[in-house]
This record gives structure tokens, sequence and C-alpha cells, in this order.
């Protein structure tokens, strides 16, 4: 299970922090109650960082959800949730994180007038595993499974540019 965009948070950092927790709460509840065959990824009050770091370690130590829910921005900001070092975590459980697409960062690629999902998701993903991998995330966190939604948007295509590009 998990909360899907626009997340939790929609203009009011308290009220995120409190959904966040209910939303969290009741996972784990169903969890409990349906061993074996639940699982679930937290929600974060993002980009509401402080509070996402407290609901982290809440839902992750308390609750012992799965991983966690970090879309690919928050309200345009993708340095808040992907490339933010308060957002690193060290012993991460043997989870991980899921990476959804939030609305679309730039609201100039809606020029086209195509849908969000039909081109846009897929590159804004890519462009939150860029902004990780040279940030050195991957490395930095080994014990972290992360799963990145649309097949790792188009980074799969652009592995050997990735590759030469940052050596």
């Amino acid at each position: 299970m998990s909360i899907s965009t626009p997340g939790v948070h929609v203009g009011d950092d308290r009220r995120a922090r409190a959904l966040a927790r209910r939303c969290n709460e009741l996972a784990a509840t169903l969890i409990q109650a349906n061993p074996g065959r639940l699982g679930g990824f937290a929600c974060l009050p993002l980009p509401d960082v402080d509070g996402a770091l407290e609901e982290l370690r809440y839902a992750l130590d308390e609750l012992k959800l799965d991983g966690v829910v970090v879309f690919s921005n928050a309200r345009a900001s993708i340095s808040v949730t992907s490339g933010s070092r308060r957002c690193s975590r060290t012993g991460a459980p043997p989870g991980g994180r899921f990476h959804p697409p939030d609305d679309v960062a730039d609201p100039t690629a809606h020029k086209l007038g195509l849908p969000d999902s039909l081109i846009d998701f897929v590159a804004d993903t890519t462009r939150a595993i860029a902004q990780m991998h040279d940030g050195n995330r991957f490395a930095r966190t080994p014990n972290v499974k992360y799963i990145i939604a649309h097949a790792g948007g188009t980074i799969p295509y652009l592995a050997g540019r990735f590759a030469s590009s940052m050596r």
C-alpha cells in the first residue's frame, strides 16, 4: 500500500504531518491484521523536511513499514526530496524507497498539450534518478533498495550516456 499524488501535503505543514501519521498508522494496522499478505510504504509530509524526517523515523522504526514513498518532486522541488543530504538515512531497512512521479515540476512541459503521464512523468523520474546518481546518493546508501517507477524512466536507454558523462 502507498499514497499516490498529490501526497499528503497541500500547503499546510501541520496538517500534512497529521495526515501522514494517520495514513501510516492505518497502513500498519491493516498490515498487522493481514500478516504476510500486505506491505506498505510510508508517506512523508514533503516538502516539510523536518516533518518528513520525523515521520520517516516513526514509520520505519516504530510502525515497521516496508519503506517510504518519495515522489520525484514535491511541489516542484526535486532538491528537497531526492537531492537533499538531510533526506539521507544510514542503516536503512531492507525495504526501500519507492519513487513515483509527482506533478511535473516544469510548467513549460505542458506546451505540447499532452497528458503528464505520456512523457513528462517519465522525464521527471529520469531527472530525479540523475540527480541522485550525480549526488552519489546510491553509493552513500548501499543498504537501501530503491524501487523506481516507470522502469527507471529513460535511464535504461541512457545508461551508456550516464556511464560516459559521469566519470
